[in-house]
């Protein structure tokens, strides 16, 4: 599990109840010291709400690696959680870097950063 990884996740309150996608958002450097992990889901509900939402193409593809989404998504970066990490599921994909530098762009805002 890494920062950057497309993961299933269940469990983090009033969004997350279900299994969904989600984006592993933390620094890579407390993943494997911490029983949790924070992420941002990810929905299939596009809303076109760019400010602090990030637009992930299914066909979005890393080297070797793509999102494992069946459909056009966005990476909820106003629904920021953690989760224990019993409640992620496997990877299934990751974000490209230029993905993940919208999304940090987008935490900063959303944060005020």
């Amino acid at each position: 599990m890494r920062r950057g990884d497309i993961v299933k996740a269940a469990g983090g309150g009033d969004f997350l109840g279900k299994p969904r996608p989600a984006l592993i958002v933390q620094t890579n450097l407390f993943l494997d010291l911490y029983p949790s992990v924070t992420i941002c889901p990810i929905t299939s509900h596009v809303t076109g709400d760019y400010l602090y939402r990030v637009l992930l193409d299914k066909s979005e593809r890393t080297p070797g690696v793509g999102t494992g989404l069946f459909f056009e998504s966005e990476i909820e970066v106003d629904k920021i959680t953690t989760v224990w990490v019993r409640r992620i599921g496997g990877k299934i994909g990751e974000a490209s870097a230029e993905v993940m530098f919208e999304v940090d762009i987008a935490l900063r805002r959303w944060l005020g950063l």
